[in-house]
């Protein structure tokens, strides 16, 4: 499971760079908290790839948030909602 927690790690580490690679990369970052969960402790490496990918869920899900709130205050206006 170690090896796993790992790889996934670095995979989302390599691949998770936008604020639209949220749902393409959701099932793996779901998984990867889940092993992340069922673990006691980490190792240095571990630690900080957990906490860059916190990191990026919290930022892009604020970036995300703040764009939904755009388009539909623009479709308010055009009077399409």
């Amino acid at each position: 499971m170690e090896d796993k927690l790992l790889l996934g790690l670095l995979f989302l580490d390599k691949k998770f760079k936008t604020p639209s690679d949220v749902e393409e990369l959701r099932p793996h970052i779901e998984l990867v908290l889940k092993l992340a969960s069922q673990r006691e402790e980490f190792t240095e490496e571990e630690r900080y790839l957990l906490r860059k990918l916190i990191y990026k869920i919290d930022r892009f899900s604020e970036f995300l948030d703040e764009q939904y709130r755009l388009w539909v205050d623009k479709l308010k206006i055009e009077g399409r909602a």
